[in-house]
């Protein structure tokens, strides 16, 4: 639904034509006055953006007291967007955005966005907040950009190819589908579901909880940035990882072959933690991998080193300079093997320490005996590979 037929035909609903002298809303369907919250929406800085919009209100004697959708018609330019500000005001339904490079500013959607197919070109969002979702439906663009600055997106739906998602908020859940083949993240997200397609690509500099892929496809994850979770449900997909993406936990279906499952693993080993099965616990890669770090910058096949930790993920390693590693004093899991631990220039219990319970839960200020403070020089040669 793209226009006045997103709305039931009632009275309230109606084509924005312009504002009067005297500050009243000239529409298809008469003139009205409008509520003091109302002159946050209709107002001559927002007339251009609402040119040919049709809306629906809920009207009292001729007054507009509340909208509760609104369909935008009017495009900007390459030379500059039209925006609309709602200075904090209150749309009650759905938005429908058939323009191109519209800005959206400072409202409240209480329902869904929906950008529909005739929207080819950059929508951004300033200070938005929806309550349900964001919804890019599939249409030809050679590039389409979402941008959301300082704004709220519980979900986010993307089914239009050449798309690029930009925010610099987390989002709680993107869904991939439809023919929405060739994505872009440069965004923090919860969970981000791909069911796109045979050969979704998905690019960018990201922060992700969890990917999903959903049916059997060739996925090829080309994005930058760390994963916590890569979940894998049908055998007959295969996903394609790179070296500058770090993933802590891959989850495969029942009895599949984890080699199979991530195609390029032989190129990737190193930068995935963990790999396991749902009817296992165990980790298919051995004990508690984690990258030897030669430089300070994540190099993972430059050694592969095998620390004896169970449990151990980047995010509780800050990498800092070279030679040093600042290990963060939460528990990281159950140790399962270690006659001895190493310590630097013979500090802290003579530089080493003995008799480490085996399967009792350990945390880095328990091992280390520093209070998990920063630690200068070579850090666990004989378990994390040489340096």
């Amino acid at each position: 639904l793209t226009g006045i037929q997103a709305f039931q035909q009632d009275a309230s609903t109606f084509t924005f034509n312009s504002l009067t002298s005297a500050g009243q809303v000239s529409t298809s369907e008469g003139t009205y006055r409008l509520s003091a919250e109302m002159k946050k929406i209709f107002n001559s800085s927002n007339a251009a953006a609402l040119s040919g919009a049709q809306i629906k209100a809920v009207i009292s004697n001729k007054q507009i007291i509340k909208v509760t959708g609104i369909a935008f018609n009017q495009s900007g330019s390459t030379y500059g967007t039209v925006t609309f500000n709602a200075d904090g005001a209150k749309i009650e339904g759905n938005v429908f955005i058939n323009a191109d490079y519209l800005r959206l500013q400072n409202v409240k959607i209480n329902v869904n966005v929906t950008v529909n197919d005739v929207a080819s070109n950059n929508v951004i969002f300033d200070n938005v907040t929806v309550k349900q979702s964001v919804v890019i439906e599939d249409g030809y663009s050679s590039s389409f950009k979402f941008v959301a600055n300082n704004s709220t997106i519980p979900q986010l739906y993307v089914k239009r190819n050449n798309t690029l998602v930009n925010t610099d908020q987390k989002i709680t859940a993107i869904v991939i589908e439809g023919d929405a083949d060739d994505v872009a993240l440069n965004t923090k997200v919860g969970k981000v579901t791909i069911a796109a397609g045979m050969y979704p690509t998905i690019t960018g500099y990201a922060t992700i909880d969890e990917i999903i892929v959903e049916r059997g496809a060739d996925v090829d994850l080309r994005v930058n940035g760390t994963l916590a979770k890569l979940h894998v449900i049908h055998e007959d997909s295969t996903v394609y990882s790179n070296r500058n993406l770090l993933i802590s936990d891959v989850l495969i279906p029942r009895g599949a072959e984890y080699r199979n499952i991530i195609a390029n693993y032989s190129i990737v080993d190193g930068y995935i933690m963990s790999i396991q099965r749902p009817d296992s616990t165990s980790n298919l890669l051995g004990i508690g991998k984690v990258p030897n770090i030669p430089d300070g910058v994540l190099h993972p096949g430059d050694g592969g080193g095998l620390c004896q930790f169970l449990g151990l993920i980047p995010s509780e390693v800050e990498l800092l300079h070279r030679r040093e590693v600042r290990w963060a004093p939460a528990s990281v899991g159950i140790v399962t093997s270690i006659q001895q631990i190493p310590l630097i220039d013979g500090r802290e219990d003579g530089g080493r320490r003995q008799g480490v319970d085996v399967g009792k839960p350990q945390s880095m200020t328990d091992l280390m005996g520093n209070g998990g403070k920063t630690i200068q020089g070579t850090v666990f040669p004989q378990l994390c590979g040489n340096r």
